[in-house]
């Protein structure tokens, strides 16, 4: 059984975002520390802008809102494509 691509790229994504959680609750040795908090700030900075960008696409693959944004939060535009292309498919099949 093959995994989506969508779906590898949110587990990636998701295992970064367990490793600045944990930095923030046990921090790591310096410097990598402040470089995984640096990280994690830039990262929830861009994917932000890009729900902020893509927020006419929530709801596009049938999903609550609420989990459209927060994979966009993780995994960031990799899941606003594949809400692109859920809702391209259903302008195409007239739904």
């Amino acid at each position: 059984m093959s995994k989506s691509p969508l779906t590898i790229i949110t587990a990636i994504a998701g295992l970064v975002w367990l490793g600045v959680l944990i930095n923030i609750a046990l921090p790591f040795p310096a410097p990598w520390d402040k470089v995984l908090r640096w990280f994690g700030l830039g990262l929830l900075i861009i994917h932000s802008l890009e729900l902020l960008m893509f927020r006419s696409l929530l709801g596009a693959s049938g999903n609550p809102k609420w989990l459209d944004s927060l994979l966009i939060i993780v995994s960031g535009a990799f899941h606003a494509s594949y809400l692109a292309r859920q809702r391209a498919q259903r302008s195409k099949a007239g739904l």
